[in-house]
């Protein structure tokens, strides 16, 4: 027997290939009855709508109902729900109810029930005697009446000796700021302090010379200076511990900061000589901070590194502090002398390949003293040597 409802054909034996769906109407499953047919979904699957006990009328798909999975319209879950929430009210007589509740929770999941990296910091070997105190496992009201009412929803339970567990007087309501502060903390880097890193070498030589001291404070990292001398890094950051209220990791030397020695490069104070290249490099320092220098050029005599040295200091304390950039001295041009002694001038190395059709290493030539010495090129015997754009006894500098 068949019948047509809505388009869909109900058969209580449908030939599922012409898309005849089985009639359930008047089924019982659980709370709910079979009243009518109602539509397919997208998928073609049957929906019904069906009465429950209760009297609320709910369109459930026909798999549900026959599997078991659906068997009232909601109600019967919700009395579960609440039976067991009044359960659970009447063993913590109403505590989970409470803002700090999933605080209290998640302590005692840590100590009780805790992960593998929860073990690692909640054991024996790190804290001295009790992990959490037993009578508020099965109280949480006595633990409200130690630790009190919760100020923000950005406060959490903090522990006041990190090297004891969660028992009465060691624990309080603390924010972020709090939580960070109060922590044990091991040095890292090379420097073998909290707080202190040894910057990287930069235009000076020496190794391990200057140490940054620094303190984070709410997520901000605070620069408390560099220094050569590392008592003087160590003070600053045990006064700034001090100020933010962090625990001390070292004791701090005696006596106040000690003045930094100037920084030198050595016997010619901001020059150095080039082996390789066999040139004098100038190098500007600015308050003489070896981290924050300025590349003025390579000269062929000390006298004229010297010279562009102290010009740059000249226009430094004078207040024009704009030195002329790298690309405005890597357009030096390029004097090309043959062996006949003409000399043919370009802009650039890469204005003689475009003129003289060639790709030359003119920078290892340069390098190398300028004369091409390979017989097999067709600029044998040339000498090529740089022309400077700029005049040094007019200053390195641009307005």
């Amino acid at each position: 027997m068949s019948d047509l409802v809505n388009g869909v054909v109900l058969s209580s034996n449908p030939i599922r290939i012409k898309g005849e769906v089985l009639d359930l109407r008047g089924q019982q499953y659980g709370e709910l009855t079979v009243i009518d047919f109602s539509k397919k979904d997208k998928q073609g699957r049957a929906i019904w709508k069906c009465l429950c006990s209760c009297g609320v009328t709910k369109d459930i798909r026909a798999q549900s109902l026959r599997s078991g999975a659906v068997i009232s319209c909601g109600h019967i879950a919700r009395q579960k729900s609440a039976k067991r929430m009044s359960c659970l009210n009447r063993t913590k007589d109403g505590a989970s109810r409470e803002d700090w509740y999933s605080n209290y929770n998640s302590m005692c999941h840590r100590i009780l029930h805790g992960t593998q990296e929860d073990k690692k910091y909640y054991n024996s070997a790190r804290i001295n005697g009790v992990l959490l105190e037993p009578a508020w496992i099965d109280d949480p009201w006595m633990f409200y009446d130690e630790i009190g009412s919760k100020p923000g929803p950005d406060y959490t339970i903090d522990r006041i000796d990190s090297h004891k567990g969660y028992i009465p007087g060691n624990v309080r309501w603390a924010n972020k700021h709090t939580q960070s502060v109060n922590q044990d903390r091991k040095p890292q880097g090379q420097s073998g302090y909290v707080g202190i890193q040894i910057c990287e070498k930069g235009v000076n030589r020496r190794s391990r010379d200057r140490y940054l001291a620094f303190i984070s404070v709410n997520g901000k990292k605070i620069n408390l200076g560099t220094y050569l001398h590392l008592e003087n890094a160590m003070r600053v950051r045990y006064d700034a511990e001090e100020k933010y209220g962090y625990h001390h990791t070292f004791k701090r030397p005696k006596g106040e900061l000690v003045s930094e020695p100037d920084y030198t490069f050595g016997e010619h104070p901001g020059i150095t000589y080039d082996k390789e290249r066999k040139s004098w490099r100038a190098t500007f320092s600015y308050d003489a901070n070896p981290r924050k220098h300025k590349y003025l050029g390579s000269y062929d005599t000390l006298e004229t590194a010297q010279q562009a040295l102290n010009n740059a200091t000249q226009m430094y304390k004078a207040g024009n502090r704009r030195f002329l950039n790298d690309r405005q001295r890597s357009r030096d041009g390029i004097i090309a002398i043959s062996p006949e002694g003409k000399e043919y001038e370009f802009d650039s190395i890469a204005d003689f390949h475009r003129q003289m059709n060639c790709k030359i290493n003119l920078n290892r030539i340069l390098k190398n003293g300028g004369s091409v010495t390979s017989k097999k090129s067709k600029f044998y015997q040339w000498f090529f040597k740089r022309k400077q754009l700029y005049n040094i006894d007019e200053g390195l500098l641009v307005a």
